[in-house]
């Protein structure tokens, strides 16, 4: 099953939002199985912040900021329902009808 191995949000390693509530940020998450894996380039925002989204594809939205670990888990979440209701594409695939893949449109 594939799962996040790692993170960075706006280019850092380490961020926090200066509102928990209240937040936009770039993020690269690598997805895979247990080394390595393919990116996919998302936006994070909260329901108050997703107004302020021009694009609002490859976004996902949690309700307040409580960690990275926190985050990472809800990831997990959501890449677990989507690949158990996938039965058409590959699990990659899948997943770049949410978030953008470093492989979309790679022929």
């Amino acid at each position: 099953m594939l799962k996040v191995l790692g993170i960075t949000i706006n280019d850092e390693d380490s961020w926090e939002p200066d509102d928990p509530l209240d937040f936009v940020a770039s993020a690269v998450i690598t997805v895979g199985e247990n080394v390595g894996g393919d990116y996919f380039y998302l936006q994070l925002c909260t329901p108050i912040s997703i107004k302020n989204l021009a694009d609002k594809h490859d976004i996902f939205i949690i309700e307040k900021w409580e960690g990275i670990e926190n985050l990472v888990d809800k990831l997990n979440n959501f890449i677990e329902i989507k690949l158990s209701e996938n039965v058409k594409e590959s699990d990659f695939q899948c997943l770049n009808n949410y978030w953008h893949w470093e492989y979309d449109n790679y022929k």
